[in-house]
């Protein structure tokens, strides 16, 4: 987990979280703004610790084993085949046709290509001369997708109810998740709003961080 300046927390701020969450009675936002640290980090050492957690890697880890998986692939896997398709890929494909949209294949090398382009206009975008901070927020800790993992169990959902709920395909919400892409200005403010959460741009939610 990382504080605004791109660093990781340090064990003092750590410790000042779960003291004001444990002893002071601080929820996680609250706590966000004393600390100066992104609300999902918060959240990890409030009530993440309280329950066991020690960051969202673990949760995401003993989410997926406590279901019998053994890795994000098969869970995503298992929710396609719930709906009668042998893999997520074949059921994303079926939706795209779905939606009258071709199948295409994306190679990961434009994906990147992509999303680094989408980075660097962010950053120039805030008056920011290096894109650092926002290469950091996946690379290093991909805090975008693991808080998103962790709120939407909080609300008491998995990846597969979450995404019908805010009409998205759930491969997408998985990408998201793990790192591989994120959501456009329109989809993420619905996703964030869906979840209680007062982000409304990516821009926002990576300056927090």
């Amino acid at each position: 987990m990382v504080n605004p300046s791109g660093k990781k927390l340090t064990q003092e701020q750590r410790n000042e979280i779960w003291r004001l969450y444990s002893e002071e009675g601080f929820n996680p936002t609250e706590i966000s703004r004393i600390v100066g640290v992104s609300q999902s980090s918060a959240y990890v050492y409030s009530v993440g610790r309280k329950n066991g957690f020690n960051s969202p890697s673990e949760y995401q880890e003993y989410f997926i084993k406590e279901r019998g998986f053994n890795s994000s692939k098969d869970y995503v896997d298992y929710l396609a085949k719930k709906k009668d398709f042998k893999s997520h890929v074949e059921y994303a494909t079926h939706l795209r046709r779905k939606k009258g949209v071709k199948p295409r294949k994306i190679k990961l090398k434009k994906i990147n290509s992509e999303y680094q382009n989408n980075l660097k206009k962010l950053a120039n975008n805030d008056g920011y001369s290096e894109i650092r901070l926002y290469k950091n927020v996946v690379r290093e800790s991909n805090i975008f997708g693991r808080a998103l993992l962790w709120r939407i169990h909080e609300v008491g959902m998995n990846q597969e109810k979450f995404a019908e709920k805010v009409e998205m395909d759930f491969t997408a919400i998985s990408r998201y998740i793990h790192g591989r892409a994120f959501p456009n200005e329109k989809n993420f403010k619905r996703i964030w709003n869906e979840l209680g959460i007062s982000y409304n741009t990516l821009e926002e939610f990576l300056e927090d961080i």
